[in-house]
Parts: structure tokens; sequence; C-alpha cells
């Protein structure tokens, strides 16, 4: 008898924590980002991480400049996405 009232203090404690429910939320919507499409996975990636303070959010203009000057000057040749891909192991 005793265990059965240790059993059911485990079981009330569990269900009065307020942590729990927001953890079963986490998990569904885990699982329902999973099952969105890339594309709408890739939204909301972007933005989660718009919404964060110092979130890097890309190249800022003059970084997109001097990239293009590099290419305009054949300092750099453009690679196709494929190819990028490949280039970092995905």
């Amino acid at each position: 008898m005793a265990v059965l009232g240790d059993l059911r203090k485990r079981i009330d404690r569990f269900q009065n924590d307020p942590i729990l429910p927001n953890m079963r939320t986490l998990m569904e919507l885990q699982k329902e980002i999973t099952a969105l499409g890339e594309e709408e996975r890739s939204g909301l990636a972007s933005f989660i991480l718009s919404s964060l303070p110092n979130a890097p959010l890309g190249p800022d203009d003059e970084e997109v400049t001097k990239r293009e000057n590099e290419m305009d000057s054949g300092k750099a040749a453009p690679i196709s996405y494929a190819e990028f891909k490949q280039a970092v192991g995905r």
C-alpha cells in the first residue's frame, strides 16, 4: 500500500507541474514543424531568427557590394547552389 501511495504522490506532482504542459506543447510544435515543407520551415526559421535580439540577419549592403565587385573583377567566381552544398558537405 505504501508503494501505491508513493505512486499517487508522484502522479499528483507531475499533474501539477507547470513545466510539463509547456513541454508537451513544445513537443507538439516540433512535430508539426517537422511536417511542414522545406520552404515553410525556412520561412519559420527566418521569422524566429529575426525575432531574436542580436540575431545575424545576413550580409549588409556593404558586404554585398564587396562580393559583387569581387565577382565582377574576376577575383571570385560564382558557384551554383548545388556546388555550394557539395562544398559544405551537405
